[in-house]
């Protein structure tokens, strides 16, 4: 099954953006002609193959991905559908979506971006939030709600007086001993930092 579309990247640009608009509708044909045929133009000029050239690896590449999920897909529905979690028989296993960028979903509002939570100002503190995040769900106590991971971001912020240094010092010691909250440090005079609240000894079961 040939795939009815044909995925064009930016950084291809590159490639043909020396090309007069002659040459460039050239390509654009040879493009067409090549997802449609499978054969490549004749006679095209130099230039204009060294373009084609570059772009027909990408186009080859995204059809043996594609076509590698139809065969996939085609087993599958012999089998009787898609397998199903085995630690929950009655749901159809479900793709991995974890992606770099963290998200929490409210029970009453859309899932937000930890993107969302910044301004410009404290931006740098963006690495530090994530990883803690992170953290959360490791240790099976993630925000519930955009509410709790909204709070987190003020606390950390008047902790820290938003310098990313104490930021990640406040977390980290946090994390090194698997506290479930951030809390305020001082300086005891001899170059370590204390605990200035006794909450801060409670530590996970």
């Amino acid at each position: 099954m040939k795939r009815d579309g044909i995925i064009i990247y930016v950084q291809q640009y590159e490639a043909i953006k020396d090309l007069s608009q002659s040459d460039k509708g050239l390509l654009l044909d040879a493009i067409f002609h090549y997802h449609i045929t499978g054969e490549v133009m004749q006679e095209l000029p130099p230039m204009v193959l060294m373009a084609f050239t570059f772009i027909r690896t990408s186009i080859d590449s995204n059809t043996r991905k594609y076509e590698a999920i139809v065969e996939r897909n085609r087993e599958n529905g012999k089998k009787g559908g898609r397998p199903r979690n085995p630690n929950n028989p009655s749901e159809p296993k479900k793709a991995d979506t974890d992606t770099d960028t963290d998200t929490v979903k409210d029970t009453k509002t859309k899932t937000v971006s930890i993107d969302d939570l910044f301004s410009n100002e404290n931006v740098l503190l963006k690495p530090i939030v994530s990883e803690w995040i992170a953290y959360k769900k490791e240790i099976k106590d993630p925000y519930k709600t955009v509410r709790g991971m909204k709070a987190f971001v003020k606390e950390l912020q008047k902790l820290s007086n938003n310098d990313p240094k104490v930021a990640k010092e406040i977390t980290e010691r946090s994390m090194a001993n698997n506290w479930k909250g951030i809390f305020e440090l001082n300086n005891n005079g001899n170059g370590k930092t204390a605990i200035t609240t006794s909450r801060a000894r409670q530590k996970l079961d």
